[in-house]
């Protein structure tokens, strides 16, 4: 079963969901972090503006930074 499955949503059509993580800063340069945290940002918000796709929030998709999880 493919990650970006359509699934039901409220009884109505399908739509994709998707998260959109952080890059991870390798160089750690604060500068470098802000960068990357501004970049994912956009990427969401200009996801969002899809109709059929549903964007988990900047603050549920940054609760994973850091975090070594499969």
């Amino acid at each position: 079963m493919p990650a970006w499955q359509l699934l039901p949503f409220g009884g109505g059509p399908a739509y994709e969901r998707l998260a959109v993580l952080p890059p991870t800063n390798l160089m750690n340069d604060p500068e470098q972090e802000y960068f990357c945290e501004g970049m994912a940002e956009e990427i969401i918000n200009s996801l969002t503006k899809l109709k059929r796709l549903r964007v988990v929030a900047r603050t549920s998709s940054f609760s994973f930074k850091g975090k070594d999880l499969d």
